[in-house]
């Protein structure tokens, strides 16, 4: 009755688990809007531009972070024209960004000043509405941040006095949070905020689901899954859901003793090239993490790539919200693009950055190969010889039928799979009879098995120089001639290296292929 019982909790599960990823799977690219955000922090600096340029096509609102205020309400900053002048020309709607920076950080006192003085408060009203309409802008973006309780009155006020200027003159008033899972009055922070009021001003209201983790704390996830959950759910619960638009992440951090700093997707791919590793995925909070050692001094680094962002776009259609920005315009890859576009970019977490990131994916849109529960593939991992012979009988469409196979592979997973090899003459196993099916194969196993199953036959020469000695030699030359396995470089094979799972995924992509 108990093993009863667990079966049908079992399929119960399943059944769940199955709709859960169909709902995921379900992203609407064409019903989703996107705000970006477009800076330009220095002369040289075009990387918000020249994003904005390749993608204007998947932009519907483009904000141009431009002006700072000072104690009196006037506006400071220069202005660039350059990518609200091609918003218009491309009919991006264009948004006017109103900060509160001063000194390299959001300024308490200095939003404080503003909001307690209904005269700067005014003047600051009447200088956004001047500068938007003088600017050609369909509207502004407030972005006041580390905004304490004691100004919250105030600045629902000062909200609800720009919306009523700007709707005179049908502007839109967009306005930037800080994301909460619940009303934080004491946070020094973001008490300022209160969701529910906002939502009555507001046209549309971004929430910055980032910085769970920030720069000058300790190292973690910028937007974990479960956090990001639990921002969504009290935002639905307190924000019109059409006013929603969920900022997330297109960056990282890298933290150690020596400081932080900001990082990009590409920047980790450089760093991996640097430090070697590889970046590993964290399937609790659903995002990558590279850890490094410079000088003798560890780094970590927790970051956003275009599989995490994927999964976060999925799910928040999921909920109903398809309206998104992310910080910001030219720290995300192309990458993330595709992924706003409802196309699915990595089958796996941690494969960004590998050489076979191509050979594994396509492997996995055709089902032959599938990764780990965890939503990685592991490949640098080593893999075994029942591994290797499961996969290669799957690329070459030999179904797997009991037989007999070696005396140590009967509690193998991949028991039918070494015996059909060996009925067809692929595997042979060792001097003692046994298979050792759990043993890494090694790169000159795989060459011997490889010919083995195609019939291929050698060739005479080779540049490889370190194969001499290999039992497989020839099989090496016939498959290297053929362009179905390569060397490390032009004169070394390394035939007695264990194979990893990414040299085994693309041998076998590249068998398909011929």
């Amino acid at each position: 009755m108990h093993i009863k019982k667990f079966f049908v909790m079992l399929i119960a599960a399943f059944i769940v688990l199955s709709l859960f990823l169909f709902n995921f799977a379900k992203t609407s690219a064409s019903a989703r809007i996107v705000y970006a955000y477009a800076t330009h922090d220095y002369d040289a600096d075009n990387s918000s531009y020249d994003s904005f340029i390749q993608n204007e096509s998947n932009i519907n609102y483009v904000i141009t972070f431009t002006y700072g205020i000072d104690e009196n309400g006037n506006l400071n900053g220069t202005e660039n024209d350059v990518i609200k002048d091609e918003a218009v020309k491309d009919n991006v709607t264009p948004l006017l960004l109103i900060h509160n920076m001063r000194g390299g950080t959001f300024d308490n006192s200095l939003i404080h000043s503003v909001l307690t003085n209904v005269s700067a408060r005014n003047n600051l009203i009447d200088n956004i509405v001047g500068a938007v309409k003088s600017g050609g802008y369909k509207g502004v973006n407030i972005d006041f941040e580390n905004v304490g309780y004691n100004d919250r009155q105030n600045y629902d006020q000062f909200l609800s006095d720009l919306k009523s200027k700007l709707a005179a003159s049908n502007l839109m008033l967009t306005v930037a949070i800080p994301a909460m899972t619940a009303d934080s009055p004491s946070s020094f922070w973001a008490g300022g905020f209160d969701y529910a009021a906002i939502s009555k001003v507001a046209d549309k209201i971004i929430i910055m689901a980032y910085d769970q983790h920030w720069s000058g704390g300790s190292s973690g996830p910028i937007c974990s899954f479960d956090w990001l959950q639990n921002v969504t759910n009290y935002a639905l619960s307190t924000i019109d859901k059409d006013k929603i638009v969920m900022g997330l992440p297109a960056y990282g951090y890298d933290w150690s003793s020596a400081g932080t700093t900001s990082v990009t997707e590409d920047d980790v791919k450089n760093l991996i090239g640097m430090y070697g590793g590889n970046a590993l995925w964290n399937n609790v909070y659903k995002e990558p993490y590279y850890i490094y050692y410079k000088n003798g001094v560890k780094h970590t680094v927790w970051f956003e790539n275009s599989y995490s962002f994927k999964l976060k776009l999925d799910y928040l259609s999921s909920v109903g919200i398809n309206s998104i920005s992310f910080w910001r315009l030219g720290y995300e890859s192309q990458d993330f693009w595709a992924a706003i576009e409802g196309n699915t970019v990595d089958y796996f977490g941690d494969i960004f950055a590998s050489w076979a990131r191509d050979d594994i994916n396509d492997m996995a849109m055709l089902k032959y190969v599938s990764g780990y529960g965890d939503g990685t593939y592991r490949p640098n991992n080593y893999i075994t010889r029942a591994e290797f012979v499961t996969l290669l009988l799957r690329v070459m469409g030999i179904s797997e039928e009991p037989g007999e196979g070696f005396w140590d592979t009967q509690q193998s997973f991949a028991r039918d799979a070494i015996a059909t090899a060996k009925k067809l003459g692929i595997v042979s196993g060792y001097d003692d009879g046994s298979f050792r099916p759990n043993n890494y194969i090694t790169r000159e196993e795989i060459a011997a098995i490889i010919a083995k199953a195609y019939g291929y036959k050698p060739y005479s020469s080779s540049s490889f120089i370190d194969i001499n000695d290999s039992f497989a030699k020839y099989d090496i030359i016939a498959l290297s001639n053929r362009g179905i396995i390569s060397g490390y470089d032009t004169y070394h094979f390394m035939p007695k290296n264990f194979a990893t799972r990414a040299e085994a995924t693309a041998i076998l992509h590249r068998l398909l292929k011929k």
